[in-house]
């Protein structure tokens, strides 16, 4: 076994592969007519208690239509954190869910599920194992007692029942008590009947206890054995499961299914599995089954394989989108009353348009001709498929906007691809740069030009994108307007200038000016100047000239500015700030 990290693969007799087969021996079971097209896993999803064990089975389907176990063959794939999984047979470990694979060559089966549970086992039970209605505790198939007969089996199952909910089978883990030596258990739930008399079987497990089913054994000779169904017909692939009923000579007819020794006919055409007491078919033709106990052998059972039957087909894919002028092929898959899914041949297939003008199709191969929504039919041995098409103008131009822009370093720019002048194609075209873009999406990660490219139906476009520093700010010193202010009520005015470097269209420049009275100990705020967004996408220039005015009472005013930032669009980076605060005197005169 090899364990890596938490995947474990286990690999089992894998130089036997090359050399096993499915049908007339075993040979080129990975190549050839006979080679494996499908693996079944089963069980198909299980909970399990902590400690508890599965075990599984691998079925391959081969090309010539016949079926073989290649359980012990193939390669396993589990995570070993949460099962082991020795000789077929899955461990819990610890609770989880894990995925379970099987592989032989490279053909891999369905994905089985495990999940384990922590949950505690609440109750024990015992079930008779038969196909008929189960019997439960001490429920029994005659006047409250199981018969069997001297020298038979009798299969029973334990099943625990745990807290969370969930029941799971533990005949291999529970241990089996047969009351008295009328019965001995010769295996895990197989009680054989030893002597004449009754017994009582119990299964255990830790601290828990089943209730107890009573068995008469009876010293009766067997006359006769009926085997059902008489008559069957299955499909490849599929299982038909068998009863042989004992008649004995004190007027019992016990279910001795698991007593006798079953027997097919021509093993080429359907093979019995004693672990389900069912004949599962492997090709066409006929075949029979009998029982055999004691010397005493059944009447033949007859069984017709036949061919798997076509359960329905898909078709795929369902919903397309294509341009005018554009083909793509489809395909039609078979799923089979034997587990198979296959490929069917397009040529085999019926095809159809509900408007050949707007699609047409060929074996196949549809045509998109005009602008619609139109539907496909495929049609295959009476079963049908249909699938969704969506043709559009193929479009005739692809623009990136904006054509060139301008980022600082460590801010994002989306651009958008359009098509013909109006169709927003951004998520749909496939976008190229030096820099990280998703979906038109760029991060300026680095200082320097880059190029941006998109490309959508067969069109192109290109655009450049330049990366700077992060933006600065440069202030002029702020000026008396009018040069002379009164002492009283005067108005007092000051423009303001600031240039900028390393900006681009949708930053933000927000500037706050004061002017505050030297005399006096309150400062009067003129309001904030509206923030400024810059509109044009240049690198410098004059952001903000404005004229702000406010009345004061007292002499010597101060002209100052507070809270100037530069606010990046769209982005988390930090706004700079002027520091320390800028200010000039402004000149006053008395009245």
């Amino acid at each position: 076994m090899i364990n890596v990290k938490s995947i474990l693969v286990c690999v089992l007799l894998i130089c036997s592969v090359a050399i096993t087969g499915c049908k007339n021996g075993d040979s080129g079971l990975l190549s050839g007519e006979n080679k494996v097209t499908a693996l079944q896993l089963t069980p198909a999803s299980v909970t399990l208690a902590v400690n508890t064990t599965q075990e599984y089975t691998v079925t391959a389907y081969c090309a010539d239509g016949t079926t073989k176990n290649v359980t012990d063959q193939v390669a396993w794939s589990f995570d070993s954190d949460i099962v082991t999984l020795q000789n077929n047979v899955a461990t819990a470990l610890q609770s989880g869910q894990t995925d379970i694979t099987a592989t032989l060559g490279n053909v891999t089966s369905n994905t089985a599920t495990i999940t384990v549970s922590g949950a505690q086992m609440s109750r024990l039970s015992v079930l008779v194992d038969s196909p008929q209605p189960q019997v439960q505790g001490s429920a029994s198939n005659k006047g409250g007692m199981l018969t069997l007969a001297l020298g038979n089996n009798q299969g029973f199952r334990a099943i625990g029942h745990y807290d969370d909910g969930h029941s799971q089978d533990l005949t291999q883990q529970v241990n089996w008590i047969s009351l008295t030596d009328a019965g001995r258990f010769t295996s895990p739930g197989t009680l054989l009947g030893e002597r004449q008399g009754v017994t009582s079987v119990t299964a255990t497990l830790d601290t828990k206890q089943s209730g107890s089913i009573f068995v008469g054994v009876r010293n009766a000779q067997l006359l006769s054995i009926d085997v059902l169904p008489n008559t069957a017909s299955i499909t490849i692939g599929t299982e038909q499961p068998y009863q042989a009923f004992g008649i004995y000579s004190d007027g019992s007819r016990p279910d001795i299914s698991q007593s006798v020794t079953w027997k097919i006919e021509d093993k080429k055409v359907a093979y019995f599995d004693p672990k389900t007491l069912s004949v599962i078919g492997l090709t066409e033709g006929s075949t029979s089954i009998t029982a055999k106990l004691n010397g005493v052998n059944s009447s033949p059972a007859s069984i017709t394989v036949t061919e798997a039957e076509l359960n329905y087909i898909t078709l795929s894919p369902i919903n397309i989108t294509l341009y005018e002028g554009d083909s793509h092929s489809y395909t039609v898959t078979g799923h089979f009353s034997d587990g198979r899914i296959e490929p069917i041949d397009n040529t085999l297939v019926g095809w159809q348009s509900d408007d050949t003008s707007g699609v047409s199709i060929i074996d196949g191969v549809a045509q998109a001709q005009s602008a619609g929504t139109y539907v496909i039919t495929a049609t295959y041995l009476g079963h049908t498929a249909t699938a969704n098409v969506t043709v559009e103008h193929r479009p005739l131009s692809l623009n990136v906007e904006p054509h060139q822009a301008t980022i600082v370093e460590g801010t994002q720019l989306q651009f958008t691809a359009i098509a013909d002048g109006s169709i927003d194609v951004t998520s749909s075209a496939t976008w190229q740069s030096e820099l990280n873009i998703n979906e038109g999406l760029v991060t300026g990660s680095k200082v320097g030009e880059f190029r941006v490219k998109a490309s959508y139906s067969g069109l192109s476009d290109e655009v450049k994108l330049t990366v700077t520093e992060f933006g600065s700010l440069t202030v002029e010193v702020p000026r008396a307007l009018d040069g002379v202010i009164n002492a009283i009520d005067a108005k007092l005015g000051v423009e303001v200038e600031i240039r900028y470097s390393g900006m681009r269209a949708g930053d933000e420049i927000m500037l706050t000016v004061a002017i505050e009275s030297a005399d006096g100990p309150s400062r009067e705020i003129i309001e904030t100047i509206q923030d400024r967004v810059i509109e044009n996408e240049v690198t410098s220039g004059i952001a903000i000239r404005t004229f702000q005015e406010a009345t004061f009472q007292g002499m010597n005013s101060v002209a100052g500015f507070i809270n100037l930032s530069i606010k990046p669009f769209e982005s988390s980076a930090a706004a700079l700030e002027l520091d320390p605060e800028r200010e000039v005197n402004i000149d006053t005169v008395a009245p």
